[in-house]
Order: C-alpha cells, then sequence, then structure tokens
C-alpha cells in the first residue's frame, strides 16, 4: 500500500516540478503572448547545465543575440514582467536592453540602428533569475533576424553555453529562431551600443562566440502567425560580362512558385548589404544587369525567391557569389593655344582627362620630355604645360596620364602642331 501511494504521488509531483505552459498544445491566435521563461523555450538559465564561476564572473559587457522571426512579434510596454536574467553575484547595478532588426526581409547584415526599449537599477539576487517591464514597445516585422543585447553593471555576465539553436515553437509552427551564435565586448571593451561589424554594423569592440546562447528570457506577443513553408533556397547565382561597372547575374533555372526575386548586393564581407534589387524571372534565366558597382572592388551577390506571402514564405538567400569589377578606364583630350606656334614662343597645351580626374600628367614632344611638365598636377579634370617649341613644321605632342587611384587604368593620347618660323627678330 505505501509503495501503491508513492507511485500515485509521482505524476504530482513531476507536474510541479515541470515548466506549466498551457499555450504549447496548439498554435495561438493573434495577440496571445508567446513566452519562454526559466525552464520553457529557452531554458533561459534553470534547466541547462554548466553555469560557473568563469561563465558569470565580474564584467562589463554588452552582448548580443542573434535570431530570426518567423512571425510578426511585439515586446509589450505594460508594466508586466518579461525581461530578465540570472546573477553570479547580488547587487546594485545599472542593466539595460538593446535590439537591432534588420531592414529587408530575409537578409542578414543590414540592421538598423540599435535602440533601447529597457533599462533599470535595483537591487539583484545572486544565483536568481531577476525581471523587469520593457519601458519601450518593440516591433519585429516577420521574416526580419535582430539582434538583442543587454549591457549589465559589473556583477553580471549573460552568457553561457548551449548545445543546439533554440526555437520557439508552438503546435507545429516556429514563431522565433535563436541562431546560437553571441557576439560580446570581452572584460576591457566596455560597449553600450553599436551593431557588431561581423553583423555589418560599425562596432569594433566585439568577439564573436559560436556554441553560446545568452542567458535571458524575453516573453514576446505574436500579433499573426508565420506564413507557409519557405520556397525551396535558389541556386548560387552565376556571374558574367564583368565590367568596371557592372556584371550580369543569373540562375539556370527558376524556384516554383517563386513571384519574383531579390538580388543582394553585398561587400566582400558577405554581410554588409549595400544594395537590394527585384528581379523578375525571366531576369533570373536571362541575366539581370546590376550596375552602378565601383571599379577593382570586389563584392558579393546572392538571390531570395520572393513568394506570394500566403502559401509560401520567402526562401532563405542563397549561397553568394564573388567576383571583382574590372580596373575603370580613363581618356586624355589635348589643345594648344594658340592653336599653331612659332618658334621659341610659348605655347600652352592642356590635357583634359575624362573618368577618373585625380592623378598627374606627364607631357612629351616628338618623343622627348618636356622640361618642368614631366609630372603635372590634374586640377579639377585639367593639367596644363607651357612648351617653348624649339623645332619647326609639324611637331607631335603626347600627354600621359597616370591616376591617383590603383583602380583605374591610365591613358595617353597624342596631337600635332605646326609651328612656323618665328616671325620677328631679337
Amino acid at each position: 500500500m505505501k509503495l501503491k501511494r508513492i507511485l500515485l504521488a509521482i505524476p504530482l509531483i513531476a507536474s510541479l516540478i515541470a515548466p506549466i505552459n498551457a499555450s504549447h498544445a496548439a498554435a495561438p491566435s493573434v495577440g496571445t503572448t508567446v513566452a519562454w521563461s526559466s525552464g520553457s523555450y529557452f531554458d533561459a538559465y534553470s534547466a541547462q547545465s554548466g553555469i560557473t564561476t568563469s561563465d558569470l564572473s565580474a564584467t562589463n559587457d554588452l552582448v548580443w543575440q542573434l535570431y530570426y522571426a518567423h512571425a510578426p512579434l511585439t515586446i509589450a510596454a505594460d508594466g508586466v514582467n518579461r525581461l530578465g536574467f540570472n546573477t553570479y553575484a547580488g547587487g546594485s547595478n545599472s542593466w539595460n536592453y538593446r535590439v537591432a532588426i534588420s531592414t529587408v526581409d530575409d537578409t542578414l547584415g543590414s540592421f538598423g540602428p540599435d535602440t533601447a526599449f529597457a533599462s533599470g537599477s535595483s537591487g539583484y539576487t545572486a544565483g536568481g533569475f531577476n525581471q523587469n517591464a520593457a519601458t519601450t514597445v518593440v516591433n519585429i516585422p516577420a521574416r526580419r533576424y535582430f539582434i538583442i543585447g543587454i549591457h549589465t553593471g559589473a556583477y553580471y555576465r549573460t552568457f553561457k553555453t548551449s548545445a543546439s539553436n533554440r526555437s520557439a515553437q508552438i503546435g507545429s509552427l516556429t514563431y522565433l529562431t535563436a541562431l546560437n551564435t553571441i557576439y560580446y565586448a570581452p572584460h576591457a571593451n566596455s560597449v553600450f551600443s553599436g551593431v557588431p561589424t561581423a553583423l555589418g554594423g560599425s562596432s569594433t569592440a566585439f568577439t564573436t562566440y559560436n556554441g553560446y546562447v545568452a542567458m535571458y528570457s524575453i516573453a514576446f506577443t505574436a500579433t499573426g502567425t508565420p506564413t507557409g513553408p519557405a520556397l525551396t533556397t535558389p541556386d548560387t547565382p552565376t556571374v558574367g560580362s564583368i565590367s568596371a561597372n557592372g556584371v550580369t547575374v543569373s540562375n539556370s533555372g527558376v524556384v516554383a512558385n517563386a513571384q519574383n526575386y531579390q538580388l543582394n548586393l553585398y561587400a566582400s564581407n558577405g554581410t554588409t548589404l549595400l544594395d537590394t534589387k527585384t528581379v523578375t524571372n525571366a531576369q533570373v534565366t536571362s541575366g539581370f544587369a546590376l550596375t552602378g558597382l565601383t571599379p577593382n572592388t570586389s563584392y558579393k551577390v546572392g538571390f531570395i525567391a520572393v513568394a506570394s506571402g500566403v502559401n509560401y514564405s520567402n526562401s532563405a538567400v542563397s549561397n553568394l557569389r564573388s567576383f571583382t569589377t574590372l580596373n575603370g578606364s580613363t581618356s586624355v583630350t589635348i589643345g594648344f593655344s594658340p592653336s599653331s606656334g612659332s618658334a621659341r614662343s610659348n605655347v600652352s597645351i592642356t590635357a583634359t582627362t575624362t573618368g577618373f580626374t585625380s592623378g598627374r600628367m606627364a607631357f612629351f614632344t616628338n618623343g622627348k620630355r618636356i622640361p618642368r611638365c614631366l609630372a603635372v598636377a590634374v586640377v579639377g579634370s585639367s593639367s596644363t604645360c607651357v612648351w617653348k617649341p624649339s623645332v619647326k613644321g609639324f611637331n607631335f605632342v603626347s600627354a600621359t596620364f597616370t591616376p591617383a587611384s590603383s583602380s583605374y587604368n591610365g591613358s595617353t593620347s597624342s596631337k600635332s602642331i605646326f609651328i612656323e618660323r618665328r616671325s620677328t627678330l631679337r
């Protein structure tokens, strides 16, 4: 009988220990809170092992965690405690949450400015999960990457080891995915704002750590549900007809159910998004002319298959293709003043450049250098050499332009001028 009572009591005890999440059974309706907290989806701190003094040693850092929103989400500012983090040591310190959201759907590396949405200064319990309410509403559109950072005082470090990516999934629908990568400023580099350069931002103080997850909890509210399954990821783009200022980008086929494509142009690091272009399905296979590029510059391009947003959602970005534009071309034109000269009388030679207008010009006559005209600076787009001819008859004058930038090729031009006998005696 005693053993029977113990066995009957086990399910009750288990229910008290296990986290309760009534909304986990089915997809929520619009407006239902998609929440994870201690012991829930992200197991913010209590359900994961491995917290050590090294994980939570005294520091003064900003830690960024990268996420992807499968549906529109909101962090409400209604006085309800939805934000929290664990501490290794107790004390009274300020803390601050920040968020930066990508500006282009399904595209990593185009984050807007990071802004604060919660802050506080109060006593915290060592080893406890301390919570507070957001002070500003944060709205995150569907299909956007976003990063959330927390800066805390000298008693906390807000990250720990994690075995895998974590998703906030309710029923069969995934609302949010943590990308299992954090960016944080080490002890001596306190940074209060700024997106890491690895994500296309300007802050260089961050160190990248893979295999860690930020050790805080946030409860979001879903303002919509995820769209249908993502389209198949397009093949790696093919590039051709590379010039100094453009390239043709294409794929051999079109992803099924794609309405059109989005072409992403990145800097050579593959994360800094420089531009996006809408490409029709016909242009995908025939080739899309991407123009306005900088000569002798390395870029990367990738395709996203764009869906209707009803039955399907956009694909992930394809693998990126690297290419480097060619050097830019220049040209030189020569003019004389006067248009014909006299022996041993000054003639002004003006050389005008196009394509690039910074550099130096070297002047020659009949294949010989003109004194004091071997490295004349180009001002505006032209340079001038004063020449006193000594050879009567036709003289052949040339000008060679050397650009100040290695991204442009130099150029040479020549022109003849007739030099008459001097009409007056000394």
